[in-house]
């Protein structure tokens, strides 16, 4: 039988195979690896306990915040961070907010700047993405402080560098004005208050940033230029600059500090040249007093809170001359913005060349006869601070008057006055009146214990009262350490009615660490 000759595919021992590949034929490449998983960061937030981080992400970066069953996916966009289509507002710093998350009530919240993301049972928050967690900060979720602290930070990482923090409306957006403007002195007020409360490294340099961020507004006279180095340069100064600093500052540091003081200082003497009685008005620019008529200056009872930044730059600079005029300016407001009854004007009108007073008028109250909240609140504590910083009996005696308006008139208990105490019922509160005024009465109610004048009780028992009703108003959770039911102005703007604003703050902060 004959076999089929077939060639063996096998090779002779030692042989080499060779195979023909067709023309044109590729070989197969390796299989790709798995793509590698993004980095997981996860915080663990324990009850009661509040952690922050400031989270920044790479161009075109994006991140998953989890917690529980619920995510939520943030991108980068140009400088901005985005969250499901909606853009954040641009920040201190491109790609970057401050991502919150506190435990209250056996829920976690998760906020990232002033957006609230996840509201979850879970303890455990993971960030899985590319991005750079730094500045954490762990505290209370309960404290006042702490939730005022945690909320600070926030607003200052969410803050552009050149302009000043004015509040955040019902409309969930932070709002913001030109940096030469009132309202940044509130915000460095705060974080040096909880630097120096909670001996935080972090908050310190904050505030720090923050004062360094107004250095080009003390080129201009603005009208509250002793406020705003009132509270973002002398503040720091008191805070780190001091024996036995909570958080000591670098002499270089502490020279700057000084140095915004001085000048503020200087710019209110050279304003007090503009009229033989040596007022201090809101500006020597006839241009730039839109209130004011041919021929006149204002002078406005808010500007009692210019005077702490004099007084320090007259030890500061060595002239004690500075000391007499911040008196003679107390003393002129007391007698004739403070009416018979102890209620208060915001503005006065005199004339450039004699000094006489022309016309008093309630700029941001409801009529120019009423009585504004927050203007009433001003001069209780404008007057009992200069009372205790010059020891005068005069200004002591104008801050008793204008308090027990007040307790006459205010809401019971520690009740948020109206914006106006003139203004229809349900009318749009000013809980940032009750923080100012709740600071006068603790200061006046020392000043009464000290001397002897008065009595302190009544004063000590309503400011506590107010203390009360407003840290009640925190927030613990969403939007932690939020303060709002507050107004700026009333009928003005669309958002800042039931409002937060920095002033209230950084007052209650001052009411709760009072001594």
């Amino acid at each position: 039988m004959l076999v089929p000759f077939r060639r063996s595919l096998v090779p002779a021992t030692g042989a080499l195979l060779c195979l023909a590949v067709p023309a044109g034929a590729a070989e197969t490449p390796p299989p790709k690896p798995p793509p590698k998983p993004p980095p997981v960061a996860s915080v663990a937030v324990a009850p009661e306990r509040a952690v922050s981080l400031t989270l920044a992400l790479p161009p075109n970066g994006k991140v998953v915040i989890r917690a529980g069953d619920s995510s939520r996916r943030v991108i980068a966009r140009k400088d901005r961070l985005v969250l499901d289509g909606d853009t954040f507002d641009r920040g201190r710093d491109p790609r970057t907010q401050r991502l919150v998350m506190s435990r209250t009530a056996g829920r976690t919240t998760v906020g990232l700047g002033p957006r609230t993301l996840i509201s979850a049972t879970s303890r455990t928050v993971k960030i899985e993405g590319n991005a750079t967690l730094t500045d954490r900060y762990t505290s209370s979720a309960q404290d006042p402080i702490d939730r005022l602290g945690q909320r600070a930070g926030m607003l200052h990482v969410a803050r552009p560098r050149d302009v000043a923090y004015l509040g955040q409306g019902v409309d969930g957006d932070l709002h913001f004005r030109e940096l030469r403007n009132w309202s940044a002195a509130f915000l460095p007020g705060l974080l040096w208050q909880v630097a120096q409360a909670r001996h935080s490294v972090l908050h310190a340099r904050w505030a720090f940033e923050e004062a360094t961020d107004l250095a080009a507004a003390a080129r201009f006279d603005d009208p509250d230029i002793g406020f705003v180095f009132w509270r973002a340069a002398l503040l720091g100064h008191e805070t780190g600059c001091v024996p036995a600093a909570a958080v000591p500052l670098s002499p270089e540091q502490c020279a700057f500090l000084v140095s915004l003081v001085n000048t503020a200082a200087v710019r209110l003497v050279a304003r007090s040249t503009t009229n033989p009685a040596g007022l201090i008005p809101t500006t020597a620019i006839e241009a730039e007093c839109t209130q004011c008529l041919p021929g006149e200056l204002r002078v406005i009872v808010d500007q009692l809170h210019n005077l702490p930044a004099l007084i320090a730059g007259a030890q500061f600079i060595g002239n004690g001359a500075l000391v007499t005029l911040a008196d003679q300016h107390a003393r002129w407001v007391a007698a004739n913005l403070v009416r018979p009854d102890g209620a208060v004007y915001q503005d006065a009108f005199v004339t450039r060349a004699t000094s006489a007073l022309i016309r008093t008028d309630n700029f941001q109250g409801y009529s120019p006869t009423s009585v504004w909240s927050r203007g009433q609140a001003w001069a209780i504590d404008g007057f009992a601070r200069a009372a205790r910083q010059l020891d005068d009996p005069a200004l002591l005696e104008a801050a008793r008057r204008t308090a027990d308006w007040w307790l006459a008139n205010a809401p019971a208990n520690g009740g948020i006055p109206p914006y106006d105490f003139s203004a229809p019922p349900g009318s749009q509160p000013d809980s940032s009146a009750l923080a100012i005024a709740g600071v006068g009465l603790r200061i006046l109610a020392g000043e009464c214990a000290r001397t002897g004048a008065c009595d302190p009780a009544r004063y000590d028992a309503a400011a506590t009262a107010a203390r009360s009703t407003l840290t009640g108003l925190i927030a613990r959770g969403p939007e932690l350490g939020r303060l709002g039911a507050a107004t700026y102005t009333a009928g003005g703007l669309t958002w800042d009615e039931n409002a937060e604003v920095p002033w209230a703050g950084d007052f209650l902060a001052q009411l709760i660490l009072a001594r």
